[in-house]
């Protein structure tokens, strides 16, 4: 049994994770930023709170290393999908998976109907000593549940 307030071996660190789009290359994830997910709440005139019965949708942003050019070029027409006309494919589905430093406890939330929201480049800034450029994306998202 683990000492009160101690840390167990099979944590998930924060910098292991990984973001799988269906139809898209495993994506090379820098940066990583999991939305809060909410229920859409309602006011009642007698200012009592009441859950509107639906979750709101999710925003979930990311940055890949802008030379993975496969990676790039894969995001770059999944948001050309989302363009009219807009592809059958543009609403994909994918997976965010932590797992833990042993990889014996795993977590995995599920995306359901993500459309690439934007994309932003990296900056130029000749100041810099050949820091890595990445490529900002922002996905909009049905659902991202807990599945394991």
């Amino acid at each position: 049994m683990a000492a009160k307030g101690t840390i167990l071996a099979d944590h998930l660190p924060k910098n292991k994770g990984f973001l799988m789009i269906d139809g898209l290359p495993p994506l090379t994830c820098v940066s990583l930023t999991l939305p809060e997910v909410s229920t859409n709440v309602t006011t009642r005139p007698d200012q009592t709170v009441q859950s509107g019965g639906t979750r709101a949708p999710v925003e979930i942003t990311f940055s890949i290393p802008e030379h993975h050019t496969l990676e790039v070029f894969a995001m770059d027409q999944w948001i050309r999908d989302n363009i009219d006309p807009i592809s059958p494919t543009a609403k994909k589905n994918g997976r965010v998976i932590k797992p833990s430093g042993t990889n014996l406890s795993t977590r995995i939330w599920a995306i359901t109907g993500a459309v690439a929201q934007s994309y932003k480049p990296d900056d130029v800034e000749m100041e810099n000593e050949g820091e890595m450029s990445v490529a900002t994306y922002k996905l909009m998202a049905d659902d991202l549940t807990l599945q394991a």
